[in-house]
Parts: C-alpha cells; structure tokens; sequence
C-alpha cells in the first residue's frame, strides 16, 4: 500500500515547532510520508499546486486554511483543519459552514478542546490527538533542592490575560526567589531542554490553555510543576504536577504555599520531582502517535 503524503502548513516555533517536527519524524514509521511548510515565509501560486499535487492531505489552523484558500485555491476538501486553542475554535467558527462543511476532517489536541468545541455550539465533533513529547530528550536527574524558579510560556502582553504572568511575579517577589523566563534568552523549542535543568520548579498561572507543554515537560525534566488545571490537566494530575486554584487570590496562596512547603523540606521536594519524573513516562508519544496516524490514514 502506498504511504500517505501530508504537509503541515504550520508556524514552525515554540510549541508549534516542537509538535509538528516530532510528528513529521514519528509518521514516517507508520507509512505516513510528512512534511512541514513552514507559513512564515512567501510561496508562489504554482509551488503550491504543484505540491497539493502530490499531496493527499494538508493540515493548518483555521487562519492556514483561509489563506490555503484565498491565496493558493487550496481545495478545503484536501485540508485537516486542526485546533490546538480556544482562539482556534473561535476561527473556525468564522470560516464559515460553506467552507467546514468541505473539510476533509476537524481535529482538536486535548479532550477540553473538544468540550469547548461542543460548548461553543460547532456540530461537528472533533477528533481528538492528544499531544506527546519525545521524553527522553527532556531527560534530567531530577532536581535537589528548590531555589530557582521557571516560566516556559509565552511572556508578552499579548497572552497576559490568559497566562496571567502578573500572578507569577506576585508569587516570586513573595517567597524571594529567583525567577528565570524562558523567552527572554531561549529563542527556539530546540533549546528548551536545557532550560528546564536551570530551573527546580515550573509555575504555570494560565486560566485556560488549550493543551500546554511545559507542565509535560518540565515534569520529563525531573522538575516540580505548579500548574492550574488547565488544558491536558486530566492527563497530569495528580502525580505530575501539584494543582492550585484558578482564582487569583487562591492561586497566589496556594502556589507560595506549595513553594514554601518543598523549600523547607527538600527530602519531600525530591521525591515529588522524582515521582513527577516517573509519572512523565506516560506523555511519551509512542502511548500517542496512533491518534494521528488514525486520523491520517482514515483520510
């Protein structure tokens, strides 16, 4: 049987980088031939028709697809569409039925995606490919003691709202620890392995994410995760990270809490790193893949 071509149309940095070029790696052993067409750069009308040419399938956002269309007259038949946020859904939402309707297929990266899909009242019930991480290149003897902090999303003002990092300074200048910010010196998904052995702890603050990597793997790092229960929350909890309320004055309490608590008792902090450090195991892709590769193949 011959392979299946896909391409994904795709931003490729951070967290979008780091899925989709394990994925390109991980579906040639199951027959699926992928490529990654990064979007940040020009493409000429003819390039592309002669790539959908031998491709079966394309897969982008909402916002790929609309320029896949608009710019390339990429047929939405021949297009996954697949959502990884809440602004995804909202996109797709504003392609409209004419165009949603012609999809070959609609996908979500967690199973809170997909409650929100229904939510927002889309009739059409998303598949669901879970995320994974290549774990072993997280691999790090878990942490000893805590004394440094660390934040691996996004930083600007942009996602403030939503990853609420006002709430990570005010527990930072309240325990008096040093706080390192990923994006303020590491440029690239490559090098984010080594961060985590920087850190002891990962704080995430966010009030919704629509899957989130850090807490996976900052956890396959060896590192203590205090995280909200957002995105792949049901796939974390409890043994990868240690839940803290949503609400901001809980979620400030409780986090210097927790920090204080593993300060002080750095026998206790290690084995909770070493037990987040086990428990990361289960987010390998290999327990994963399958979900898209179905996805592909079905196609």
């Amino acid at each position: 049987m011959a392979c299946k071509r896909i391409v994904f149309y795709i931003e490729p940095e951070w967290a979008y980088g780091v899925i989709h070029y394990d994925l390109v790696k991980l579906l040639y052993q199951h027959d699926i031939i992928a490529s990654l067409l990064p979007w940040n750069r020009a493409y000429t009308v003819q390039e592309i028709t002669d790539l959908v040419d031998v491709t079966d399938v394309i897969v982008t956002v909402p916002h790929g697809l609309e320029g896949l269309i608009r710019h390339f007259n990429v047929p939405a038949s021949q297009c996954i569409v697949m959502c990884h946020s809440i602004h995804d859904l909202e996109l797709y939402i504003g392609l409209g039925d004419t165009i949603t309707d012609q999809i070959a297929d609609y996908a979500v990266v967690s199973e809170f995606l997909k409650q929100e899909s229904i939510k927002l009242g889309i009739t059409r019930i998303p598949k669901v490919t879970v995320l994974g991480i290549m774990t072993e290149a997280f691999y790090a003897e878990p942490s000893k003691q805590l004394s440094v902090l660390g934040y691996a999303g996004a930083w600007d003002d942009r996602t403030a709202l939503i990853k609420r990092t006002t709430l990570i300074k005010k527990v930072c200048e309240i325990v008096k620890l040093e706080l390192r910010i990923a994006s303020t010196y590491h440029n690239s998904f490559v090098t984010m392995a080594g961060f985590y052995k920087t850190v002891d702890c990962v704080l995430v603050a966010s009030a919704y994410e629509g899957a989130g990597l850090p807490c996976l793997e900052a956890a396959a790092s060896g590192r203590l995760v205090i995280s909200t229960p957002v995105g792949h929350w049901d796939r974390i909890s409890p043994n990868g990270a240690i839940e803290v309320p949503i609400s901001e004055n809980e979620y400030v309490d409780r986090t210097v809490e927790a920090i204080v608590f593993y300060r002080n008792n750095p026998i206790e902090y290690r084995n909770r790193c070493a037990q987040a450090l086990e428990h990361a195991k289960k987010y390998d892709w290999k327990y994963h893949i399958n979900d898209w590769v179905d996805l592909f193949k079905g196609i």
